[in-house]
């Protein structure tokens, strides 16, 4: 199959959409990375924050209803 001219350009959108987003998920993750490390032969406990109450609150009830949406289907 050979795309014509416009699904080729909406192709190269989309292909360059996702580039972008993966390269910036990836500059975060790389981000969090740098900002936690820590010597080998020290541990410290303000370099690694910790999440809120109220995001692990959310986190639990996200879980919550994707695990009660997939008995659903």
């Amino acid at each position: 199959m050979k795309p014509t001219c416009e699904q080729s350009v909406k192709i190269d959108y989309w292909l360059e959409l996702l580039r972008r987003h993966w390269n910036y998920a990836l500059g975060q993750r790389l981000d969090w990375l740098n900002r936690t490390r820590c010597q080998v032969d020290r541990c410290s406990l303000i370099s690694c924050s910790l999440p809120s109450k109220e995001k692990i609150l959310a986190l639990n009830t996200a879980h919550k209803l994707a695990r009660k949406y997939d008995l659903m289907t």
